[in-house]
């Protein structure tokens, strides 16, 4: 994958998407969803506003992470 100056990376551990009672399709669609809608805001703080609202008050157990990085090129 060659990514081009503006391109934003997410890397996230399984925690975050995965969920007993739901396909684990349709949560990383979510997140892709959700950070899509949160292209234009800026990189600081983005990650833990992601993460607290793909998770809501729902808690796993299991680690949580969300590392987002701008390509600036």
């Amino acid at each position: 994958m060659t990514l081009v100056p503006g391109s934003r990376l997410a890397l996230y551990t399984d925690g975050l998407v995965e969920r007993r009672d739901e396909p684990l399709d349709a949560c990383i669609d979510r997140l892709a969803a959700l950070l899509g809608e949160s292209a234009a805001q800026p990189l600081a703080g983005l990650a833990d506003r992601v993460t607290e609202t793909a998770l809501g008050a729902r808690r796993t157990g299991d680690d949580v992470c969300l590392l987002l990085v701008d390509f600036a090129g």
